[in-house]
């Protein structure tokens, strides 16, 4: 619902305010932590940034996973073993090095970011205003904006194209295209600004000024500014007011108190397993019961691992350590 209140929301970032030197790096500054010193992503703040921009925790995962696979190497190509060092991912094969974002297209990609070496003269990341108004005119004619039907058809054109133009082979053309469906699908999700009317059925769509701003980088920066207002839209809720001078709890400070939530609600759930078992215990279990699971569901795989790495840790230490320094005589 929050993605679907962007209609007539007026814009408040410019491009000059986002970093980069192409639109390609400014797409994906958002993923570089904001005291970083060096422009690189890095898998955990990937992932705790896509799951506050609005994916799913379990979705945020897997793009961040995938994301630092396929991308990470090929943006690390050319830096050499001094470049790596200077950039501080030598042992991190997997970071991306957001200005070497190019390197990272593939066969069958959208082809609105100018390629190396193309011939219309054009940066390389840069918008390519003439390939992003033919997606329009070509899979959407007559309209503004863009559905998922229109976004799978620009995918078998950009890959029968490929094909004709000798770019790439069968099976990266295939790979790519998935890519592309992955990525298309998440733009659905994230900046749908309006509802359309396809076939009787009302759908997400895209319009063309909002997926200009998201190839530019300046819809994520607006999102991120959104987020920032107790992370809730500023046409539902006014921001909660700060003590002048008291920062702003960061992601860690947030996962702390998570955490601390998940523990206070595994200890009472333990506690109120104890019998007699009267109707007022019952009441009780039936508390610390939905208090716990409503704990795992909020923060969703992280409270499962927290529990379990919790119980793994005591159990081996009550069960095989002690028994073995016993046995050994340490004791």
């Amino acid at each position: 619902l929050q993605n679907r209140l962007r209609e007539g929301y007026t814009a408040t970032t410019q491009i000059s305010e986002v970093p980069g030197a192409t639109a390609l790096e400014r797409r994906y500054w958002f993923l570089i932590p904001a005291d970083a010193k060096q422009p690189v992503a890095r898998l955990g703040h990937t992932y705790r940034v896509l799951h506050e921009h609005g994916l799913g925790r379990l979705n945020a995962l897997k793009t961040a996973l995938l994301s630092h696979l396929i991308f990470g190497p090929k943006t690390q190509w050319g830096l050499g073993l001094k470049g790596r060092w200077q950039a501080g991912i030598l042992f991190n094969p997997f970071a991306i090095y957001v200005p070497n974002m190019i390197q990272a297209q593939g066969a069958s990609s959208t082809r609105v970011f100018a390629p190396a070496g193309n011939t219309k003269g054009l940066t390389p990341g840069d918008v390519d205003l003439e390939e992003f108004d033919k997606m329009f005119s070509t899979y959407a004619p007559g309209r503004d904006y863009m559905t998922a039907y229109d976004f799978s058809r620009l995918r078998e054109g950009n890959r029968w194209r490929a094909a004709q133009e000798g770019v790439g082979g069968p099976v990266t053309r295939f790979i790519g295209s998935i890519a592309v469906k992955h990525r298309t699908d998440q733009l659905l999700q994230l900046y749908a600004d309006r509802v359309a009317n396809e076939d009787k059925t009302l759908v997400p769509a895209i319009s063309r000024d909002m997926l200009l701003r998201v190839y530019q980088g300046t819809a994520q920066a607006d999102i991120m500014k959104e987020r920032a207002l107790d992370g809730v839209h500023p046409d539902l809720q006014a921001p909660r007011p700060f003590v002048d001078g008291a920062p702003k709890p960061g992601l860690k400070a947030k996962a702390k108190a998570d955490l601390r939530q998940l523990g206070a609600s595994v200890r009472t759930l333990a506690g109120s397993l104890v019998l007699p078992y009267t109707g007022a215990r019952f009441m009780t279990n039936a508390r610390a019961f939905g208090t716990f699971f409503s704990s795992v569901w909020r923060l969703g795989w992280i409270a499962i691992a927290a529990v379990v790495s919790y119980y793994l840790v005591r159990d081996t230490i009550l069960y095989i350590l002690i028994p073995w320094l016993l046995v050994r005589g340490f004791f």
